[in-house]
């Protein structure tokens, strides 16, 4: 029984030694990247509302996305028709950090799911003047879907549907978080690396 004790021990400690280890970096670690302009079209309390702008982000593995973009209003929404005592246009642009899960990224077609949480600013510009007035800062969540499609090995264009969701928007007359709050849709053109080995 000693005998037999002893060498259930020796062995053991000898598995370990004779399996081969695994683990994340033997899998072979690919990291890539991109940047690019965005478009996107989407309504601001019943306005058409048209907003350009850019995005970035690291890829690792070729799945998970950790960047930053942003975007501005471009269309001229007349602040009269948001609150009648105001006059010249609507200024409202955000900023943030966007995180993201890219599926099958070596498919000619795939999805990629994403959220940007950040922060901004609406405002009125009155006519005749670079400074804006009734400035409101907010915060924005705003999570979408991305159908992408790889053009070359340097390039993929994404179409997008998102929903930004609006938080803070209490110091500019006529607007509420719901009024810039709602879906947007757009294409994004990303220009990059999108795997390579390390």
């Amino acid at each position: 029984m000693k005998h037999l004790l002893i060498a259930l021990i020796c062995l053991c400690l000898a598995s370990p030694s004779l399996a081969q280890q695994r683990t994340l970096a033997d899998q072979g670690f690919v990291s890539g990247g991109y940047g690019g302009p965005l478009m996107h079209y989407s309504s601001v309390k019943g306005n058409n509302a048209l907003f350009m702008g850019g995005e970035g982000a690291w890829i690792a593995n070729k799945t998970f996305l950790l960047g930053g973009g942003g975007w501005a209003l471009i269309s001229n929404i007349a602040a009269d028709k948001l609150n009648p005592s105001s006059t010249g246009n609507l200024e409202f642009s955000c900023g943030g950090i966007k995180l993201g899960w890219i599926f099958n990224s070596d498919e000619l077609t795939h999805f990629v799911i994403h959220s940007l949480i950040g922060w901004g600013q609406a405002a009125y510009k009155p006519p005749g003047t670079t400074a804006t007035t009734d400035n409101s800062n907010f915060t924005v969540l705003e999570p979408g879907v991305d159908y992408e499609i790889n053009i070359t090995p340097n390039f993929r264009l994404a179409l997008s549907s998102s929903y930004r969701i609006i938080s803070g928007v209490d110091s500019t007359p006529g607007l509420k978080d719901s009024d810039l709050s709602g879906m947007a849709f757009g294409v994004v053109f990303k220009f990059g690396s999108f795997g390579r080995s390390e």
